[in-house]
């Protein structure tokens, strides 16, 4: 399938950005079940849109920074997919 691989991030009052969760600093977190743990309602969320649209998201991860995530989903026409990544 394709994956998206996104940083969910916060801006902080001065304009500056964070990572959403304050609490993801592992030194690898790369795959950390507490950091998915942590943004489960979010990851869940856009799962659920992703399978509403018909995209069929069938994995979510942690990625490899602090605040990296990966949601994955099935492929279709190359256009199609194109389109959704």
């Amino acid at each position: 399938g394709a994956e998206i691989e996104y940083f969910l991030l916060s801006r902080n009052a001065d304009g500056s950005v964070s990572v959403a969760d304050t609490a993801d600093t592992a030194a690898q977190p790369c795959y950390d079940a507490r950091g998915v743990t942590r943004m489960y309602d979010h990851l869940t969320t856009v799962s659920t849109a992703m399978n509403q649209l018909g995209w069929y998201n069938y994995a979510n991860d942690h990625e490899d920074g602090n605040g990296q995530f990966e949601q994955n989903f099935k492929f279709a026409e190359a256009l199609v997919t194109a389109d959704r990544v």
